[in-house]
């Protein structure tokens, strides 16, 4: 062979351009690697479950909604249906939906009665929901380091750690709402090439994950109609996309037109489990003739029982939903801003502050393959808590947003560093489309490996140099909290004096005692599962009386831990003294810290006095039947005995004689019955 007359270009030597670049493109695809992720993960499992059980609490949480769901699971375990328990009947339960309970039910069934067991699955469920964070985050941003970052905060999120120690159904809910987001995202940016067994079986899935949802929380309809609607937008950009391409590329439009099938077909099935869920919980309600419609009552209430009216009490609602929502408890639920009592007016400052944060979460909904979906679920959330009346309002009722939204946070400053980049013409892997657009045809497109290290960079820094010692300040109350052993130890007097009281009921009570009393569910937990009935929170005495005797009441706690006892049912005391006896006091009447004691009563409608009255007092002829069992009959003046009379005694002997101010003057006769 000849040899070749071309010249020779000679070998060019990288330049040190050339070897940054090779560093980057090397550190990207090490961040990729499934090593690296799973190391990832350890870490970010460490870190959960070390603050998991830092602020773990093996106190019975008394917020009451917990004892409520656990109380009905306990019903369902015990086989005794979907019932609420601690009433004197077992009545069909229609507030709370049973998504969660049926959960309850389940550990309850493997330990019987076990409160510690129920949080630890809770427990469970939160670092379930963290890892299903980890891999939505990254199938999004396909940013490992990124993805660790959320989920390292999330793993340290004070409300969402505290919620896992508790018996609520948060945990439950931010799980499935995780596992659907991630099904969503996954099956929409879907691959033809992968065998059809798997994306049928993804899709089943996603149905059965949206149909539990609707029954664990009410509002989980934000979730579903996000994921619904998203999936409906990306259908309505495949399908333009394959009316562009179909002349001019037949492969490329088929691939169109399957996609465009595949979502618009994920977002009916999303809907129709979704209203198939609805309409099973609905029919249920009406056969138990339940009307189910406490939420949708809740937002026409206002304060002291007031109704909403006219066009100015929404705009007064909205407005100071939304003010508190933008400038306080989205940020704290975001990067714990603290702030002023909700009470005071908005600051300057913090409608600055909220403002910025908006900003950085629109940044980071419109990058990556599925940010936009995250939005969706925030915006539909806060657009329903912004009807609910204030005193709904909070971070506890955000909390299940609070992955999406720290997701959100820190997407945001990677798009403003991919947009940086752009603007300086250093990463032409960063367009318009990309940043904008991109999450509606899921561009496959991606920022450059220099970009990819200043995001990592970032996000480190701001993770582990801002974040982290605000989310760990922000576990303190919840940490000094484990510490106390019994709330029957702590500083709050009435309510360690209710506690107490609940707790000698349960050692000198019957099972058969009818018990009234605020807080029922408490009640039902601290008396080792005894039966109670709330009172009326308002009425006249006449009609309190009239309540007791109606339901048969034997018992009645008169705590000050609620307003309601000293203030509904007192009157009705003062006015009856004769019907209400006291067996055990706990705490003492203190005029400084304005406290009462709280009291152990039975209550007998056979006690008192009948007969003729002058004025309010017991005056003429009547029957007084005293609480130690006597019975006098006879003549009364001033409100005593007075005059001839006859006192049966409880063992039966009967004593008849002259009485005067209550007291035997003379004895005409002695008898035994």
């Amino acid at each position: 062979m000849k040899p070749s007359n071309q010249k020779r270009q000679p070998v060019k030597q990288p330049t040190k351009q050339t070897v940054k670049q090779s560093f980057a493109e090397r550190f990207e695809r090490f961040t990729h690697n499934k090593f690296f992720i799973l190391v990832l993960l350890f870490f970010v499992s460490i870190v959960y479950f070390a603050n998991y059980n830092a602020i773990y609490d093996k106190k019975l949480d008394n917020n009451g909604d917990n004892i409520y769901y656990f109380s009905l699971g306990q019903s369902l375990a015990e086989g005794n249906g979907y019932c609420t328990p601690f009433g004197f009947t077992m009545s069909p339960h229609g507030h709370f939906p049973p998504g969660y309970p049926a959960f309850v039910s389940r550990i309850l069934k493997i330990y019987p009665d076990d409160v510690q067991a129920v949080k630890k699955a809770n427990g469970v469920l939160l670092y379930g929901a963290i890892i299903l964070l980890f891999f939505s985050a990254y199938l999004i941003s396909r940013n490992s380091i990124l993805a660790f970052c959320v989920s390292v905060l999330a793993s340290m999120h004070a409300e969402m750690l505290r919620f896992a120690t508790i018996m609520m159904s948060e945990p439950l809910y931010i799980f499935l709402a995780m596992l659907a987001i991630f099904l969503a995202i996954l099956l929409a940016k879907w691959d033809f090439q992968k065998k059809l067994w798997k994306l049928i079986t993804l899709s089943v899935l996603l149905a059965i994950t949206v149909f539990y949802i609707y029954f664990v929380r009410t509002m989980g309809l934000a979730v579903i109609i996000a994921i619904a609607g998203w999936l409906g937008l990306l259908s309505l950009v495949s399908l333009y996309q394959y009316i562009k391409t179909k002349k001019n590329d037949t492969e490329a439009a088929l691939v169109h037109k399957k996609t465009f099938l595949l979502r618009i077909i994920l977002a009916a099935a999303v809907t129709l489990s979704c209203l198939s869920a609805k309409a099973i919980w609905d029919h249920r309600n009406k056969v138990n003739g339940i009307s189910g419609k406490d939420y949708e009552n809740t937002f026409f209430i206002k304060a002291n029982n007031g109704k909403m009216e006219g066009v100015a009490d929404w705009k007064a609602r909205i407005k100071s939903n939304t003010s508190n929502y933008f400038t306080r408890w989205v940020p704290k639920d975001t990067y714990f801003k603290k702030y002023n009592d909700s009470d005071k007016e908005v600051t300057k400052k913090e409608w600055i502050t909220g403002g910025l944060l908006a900003i950085v979460l629109l940044f980071g909904s419109f990058y990556g393959s599925g940010s936009l979906l995250m939005l969706f679920y925030v915006l539909l959330t806060v657009g329903v808590l912004v009807f609910y009346p204030e005193w709904y309002g909070g971070v506890r009722y955000i909390v299940p947003i609070a992955p999406a939204l720290i997701f959100l946070m820190l997407n945001g400053f990677c798009a403003m560093i991919a947009l940086i980049m752009k603007l300086f013409k250093k990463d032409k892997g960063f367009s318009k489309t990309d940043a904008g657009t991109s999450t509606l045809p899921l561009s496959t497109s991606k920022p450059s490996p220099v970009t990819v290290i200043l995001q990592a960079l970032l996000v480190l820094i701001l993770t582990f140099g801002w974040l982290t010692p605000r989310y760990a300040e922000a576990q303190k109350y919840y940490r000094d909290l484990t510490s106390i052993k019994s709330w029957t130890i702590t500083t709050d007097s009435k309510m360690v004096n209710y506690l107490k009281a609940c707790e000698w009921c349960a050692s000198n009570l019957s099972d058969t005692t009818r018990m009234s009393c605020r807080k029922s569910e408490l009640y039902y937990m601290y008396s080792k599962f005894h039966k109670s009935k709330e009172f009326p929170r308002y009425g006249e005495p006449d009609d309190i009386y009239n309540w007791f005797c109606k339901n048969k009441i034997t018992h009645f706690i008169l705590d000050d831990w609620f307003i309601h006892a000293y203030k509904t049912v007192y009157p009705c005391i003062r006015k009856y003294p004769d019907k209400f006896k006291i067996l055990q006091t706990f705490g003492e009447a203190d005029s400084v810290k304005k406290t009462n004691p709280t009291y152990v009563m039975e209550f007998n409608d056979y006690w008192g006095y009948t007969g003729d009255l002058v004025d309010g007092k017991r005056q003429g002829e009547g029957v007084w039947r005293l609480q130690d069992g006597r019975i006098y009959r006879g003549h009364f003046e001033n409100g005593l005995p007075n005059g001839y009379g006859e006192l049966t005694t409880p063992d039966g002997q009967v004593v008849v004689g002259q009485w005067k101010n209550g007291g035997l003057v003379k004895s005409t006769s002695v008898k035994q019955l």
